[in-house]
């Protein structure tokens, strides 16, 4: 889903440059995969713990790789959006199912230093994804980082297909009912911690996520180059990165909530410092440099917050992981649509959007339950 996300940015200067530039179509593609990412978990919420996740990765990934082909092979800016709505909505089952494979495979504090080792480890590829791609897009045009996608996709299809069946959690304790679906929903929302989680997990990463969109609509409206674009891209996903290895260190010798409330607090001041850099002569760097703390600590809290909203819902920690997921994707969705709108002073809009998502992901924290030993 990374991938997804930061490889199809340096597409922009093509895209736009082959199709109409007036239509607004690149400043659209990361919001509109978030959408897909988050309809994805909607539906994996409902059937994933009473489905063969193994069977549902394999078709879900078979159609990643098909709606990656899309753009390379038409010219129609809907097409285009279409096939980045369906990327999404098929990207979305590695992280559920993958999430569910992690939370079943020990406690709390176990799935919690999984989850960061598998951030610390994932979480680069999309470092080096804008850069490739943007080689890619220079050498071969935009369309081939759409190739590039489907290979990707078709390699972990493979990867998900000589899988063992038995890492994935056993379904055979659900009944196969709406009224099962249904009391399962309930738990999860009467439960404190998921809660506490699906709050601060929404809020902080669709911050995040902001973050990138904003680096399209940047390009759009030509205040960058698609080499400056690339570069920004890099720099903001390592920081997320970045902070994933520091939760997998910070976790040898800390509790995951305690990382957890440092790391919202932090996001918090980075955000307000970015929003008030003008009082301080408006220094672009101040701005920048909040906006990467920014990314940092949404790479600490995004294992941490997610492992909280399944910490009890080992049994139905699929469908916990795709609220998380979903969650996370429908902030992004307004956000993006936000900063679409918001074209005049695009900085300021995206500080005031990260301010508040740190100040809703503050108030989750307060709802967190007292730890039991």
């Amino acid at each position: 889903a990374s991938i997804g996300t930061n490889a199809a940015i340096p597409t922009v200067p093509g895209m736009e440059a082959d199709l109409d530039p007036n239509s607004g179509t690149g400043a659209q593609i990361v919001g509109i995969f978030a959408f897909g990412y988050a309809i994805g978990h909607l539906v994996l919420g409902l059937i994933a713990d009473r489905t063969n996740q193994k069977l549902l990765l394999i078709l879900f990934l078979a159609g990643f790789c098909m709606a990656s082909l899309l753009p390379a092979t038409v010219d129609h800016q809907s097409a285009i959006l279409w096939a980045r709505l369906l990327q999404g909505l098929f990207a979305s089952a590695g992280p559920v199912i993958g999430r569910s494979v992690i939370r079943a495979s020990g406690d709390f504090d176990i799935a919690a230093r999984k989850m960061s080792s598998a951030s610390a480890v994932f979480t680069w590829a999309p470092v080096i994804a804008p850069a490739l791609a943007g080689a890619l897009a220079s050498a071969y045009g935009w369309r081939s980082v759409y190739l590039f996608l489907a290979a990707y996709g078709a390699t972990v299809c493979w990867l998900a297909i000589r899988a063992e069946q038995q890492w994935f959690p056993d379904r055979s304790i659900h009944k196969n009912s709406v009224s099962g679906i249904g009391a399962d929903l309930l738990a999860l929302l009467n439960n404190r911690s998921f809660q506490c989680g699906i709050i601060v997990a929404t809020f902080v990463f669709g911050g995040f996520l902001a973050i990138l969109a904003a680096t399209s609509d940047l390009l759009v409206l030509q205040t960058i180059t698609g080499g400056s674009l690339t570069a920004l891209v890099t720099i903001i996903a390592a920081a997320y990165a970045i902070g994933g290895t520091i939760s997998r260190v910070l976790l040898n010798r800390y509790r995951s909530e305690a990382i957890l409330k440092y790391a919202v607090v932090f996001s918090a001041m980075s955000s307000a410092v970015a929003l008030t850099s003008p009082v301080f002569g408006d220094t672009p760097t101040l701005q920048f440099s909040a906006i990467v703390i920014y990314g940092l600590c949404a790479g600490v809290v995004n294992p941490n917050a997610t492992i909280l909203a399944m910490r009890d819902m080992s049994g139905t920690s699929a469908m916990a992981a795709a609220l998380v997921g979903s969650g996370k994707m429908l902030a992004a969705s307004a956000a993006a649509a936000v900063l679409a709108l918001e074209t005049a002073d695009l900085m300021v809009t995206l500080s005031w959007i990260l301010f508040w998502c740190s100040l809703c992901a503050m108030a989750g924290l307060a709802i967190r339950p007292r730890h039991q030993p």
